[in-house]
């Protein structure tokens, strides 16, 4: 098993560990504060007896934001796999890639 950072890193071909693995956790993430999200309205939302409850969900959506800004910032010292697309999955993947 290799464990220099070069196997971490993306390749022409697909993209790293590192890079499946911020993409995957931050998914969890999502998911879990979904899940814990109190729902409702605000009076609902607020209550006492739902302060644990929030607390996770914003928890949750703050390592969400911690994660996001990580994989700003490995995107600009990783390299990107070469993807070839034509047709209209390529200008879908460009317009999608554009309002991200």
């Amino acid at each position: 098993m290799n464990s220099s950072p070069v196997a971490s890193a993306s390749g022409p071909e697909r993209y790293g560990t590192v890079t499946q693995s911020i993409h995957w956790v931050t998914a969890l993430l999502v998911v879990a504060a979904f899940a814990y999200g109190p729902g409702g309205s605000e009076r609902s939302a607020y209550r006492p007896s739902r302060d644990a409850q929030r607390l996770i969900h914003e928890t949750l959506g703050m390592s969400v934001l911690i994660l996001t800004l990580v994989r700003f910032a490995w995107t600009r010292l990783d390299t990107q796999p070469i993807h070839h697309l034509t047709g209209p999955l390529a200008t879908t993947a460009k317009v999608v890639q554009w309002l991200l």
